[in-house]
């Protein structure tokens, strides 16, 4: 499947060059650009296939599937636009502001905040929607303080509070021999504000016990904040946003076909300067090679 996969695709290809070898150079960088798509589309997706055979497990933090990327987030995207995700953007904001039925945020009468989780495989989605989110409500006077935390497979508690407290009061932190302390101090700076806090790149751990001890630590200090408050958890599995107590955890579907072709030819012509017949030319090479990727993953 790889291969004939790879070959038709190359064969589109083959004939654009053909079409646009007499063009100028922008046409050859735009060829180049989709070139190079392709081949890291068909990686990808070998790895994706990986997490539908038989027997895996997408809980598996060994799975190569579910270890794409060690890139370290922020609240700041590489775009500011977003493909194929406004029905889950505007879902999540609903739930922010407590005006959705569709879905239960997690929340009780003793806890001032409560929990919104988004699940979906590696390069889903997930981050650039919270990434969105997170602007669209910064824009707003809702909440008192944000806190954008990317937490990672492997982290330390007292590291993620101290970030916390670098967000939360807007001053560099120094170093906090002692946890109680630094969370203590933290609780202080939440204490009455009604806040939005992203968790970024949530993991199941292999030490199930070990790990929910520490996710529950994590989130401790909340309690001292003001009713109302937000927390918006991302993350590849499920099983990791519900051990956080997230209720309904909201899995991030995949694009289709037309939102994968629009998002695919953005970044491929990336604001190229093209005649109607080269972008037509182009358009119909990219919608050969979206309806194979698609088919593909």
């Amino acid at each position: 499947m790889q291969v004939i996969y790879e070959s038709r695709t190359k064969s589109a290809l083959d004939r654009a060059k053909h079409i646009i070898s007499r063009k100028a150079p922008k046409l050859k960088k735009v060829l180049n650009k989709l070139e190079k798509l392709v081949e890291e589309g068909s990686r990808f997706s070998a790895l994706l296939a990986s997490t539908t055979s038989s027997g895996s497990n997408v809980n598996d933090t060994s799975n190569p599937a579910n270890n794409v990327t060690k890139i370290v987030t922020t609240s700041s995207g590489p775009t500011q636009i977003i493909f194929g995700r406004d029905k889950e953007r505007d879902e999540i904001i609903r739930l922010l502001h407590g005006t959705s039925s569709n879905f239960d945020p997690s929340s009780s009468n003793s806890n001032c905040y409560s929990m919104i989780a988004i699940y979906g495989i590696a390069g889903s989605g997930k981050t650039t929607l919270a990434q969105h989110v997170y602007a669209y409500e910064k824009m707003g006077n809702y909440f008192d303080l944000f806190m954008w935390i990317h937490v990672s497979q492997s982290f330390s508690v007292g590291k993620v509070f101290q970030e916390m407290l670098e967000a939360a009061s807007g001053e560099p932190s120094h170093e906090f021999c002692n946890l109680n302390t630094l969370q203590e101090k933290l609780e202080g700076k939440l204490k009455c504000k009604r806040y939005f806090l992203v968790l970024d790149d949530i993991w199941a751990g292999k030490d199930v016990g070990v790990h929910e001890y520490k996710l529950n630590q994590l989130l401790s200090p909340l309690e001292s904040g003001k009713k109302g408050s937000m927390v918006l958890v991302t993350t590849q599995f499920k099983d990791a946003a519900k051990s956080l107590g997230a209720h309904g955890p909201m899995r991030i579907p995949d694009l289709n076909e037309t939102d994968l072709f629009d998002l695919f030819m953005h970044f491929a012509l990336d604001g190229a300067n093209l005649d109607a017949q080269e972008l037509e030319t182009f358009q119909m090479i990219g919608k050969q090679i979206v309806k194979k990727l698609k088919g593909h993953i």
